[in-house]
């Protein structure tokens, strides 16, 4: 992307290769243009209680149970969790792999299993996808609202 108009002077805004120069250089010609940084709505990440956890597991059907104890007990995020397959979960090694592409850091990831989680996915494992399809992952997204 080319800045001929900056008052930054001009010139290529991102490094060939990316690097966190670009980024830097952005953020300075967004200053000095007088661009206001902005700002999203409320997207606090909340942390569940263990007592919120053992109702919504309590509520949770035999279909969403996966998806719901690899995001609180594993930490994946719920888009790394509708990419992901059974096959990338290795309960006798005890960790989870998370392909580059389905990694929001665009980068490969190994994450441990718990035993707490492993207990909790032993009796759900199956194939293909963790979440099969747009309807599991309402369900399990509505559970965690109430």
């Amino acid at each position: 992307m080319w800045c001929r108009q900056a008052p930054c002077g001009g010139g290529r805004i991102r490094p060939p290769g990316g690097g966190v120069g670009g980024g830097i250089a952005f953020a300075s010609l967004r200053r000095a243009a007088g661009v206001p940084k902005v700002r999203v709505g409320d997207t606090e990440t909340g942390i569940f209680t263990p007592e919120q956890m053992s109702k919504i597991l309590e509520a949770a059907t035999a279909e969403v149970i996966p998806f719901i104890v690899l995001g609180a007990f594993a930490g994946l995020r719920a888009a790394e969790i509708t990419r992901i397959e059974w096959s990338a979960i290795d309960l006798e090694r005890r960790f989870i792999t998370i392909r580059a592409g389905q990694a929001k850091t665009a980068s490969r990831r190994i994450v441990p299993i718990s035993d707490n989680l492993r207990q909790w996915l032993l009796p759900h494992v199956g194939r293909g996808l963790i979440v099969p399809s747009a309807e599991t992952y309402r369900k399990a997204t509505n559970l965690s609202r109430r």
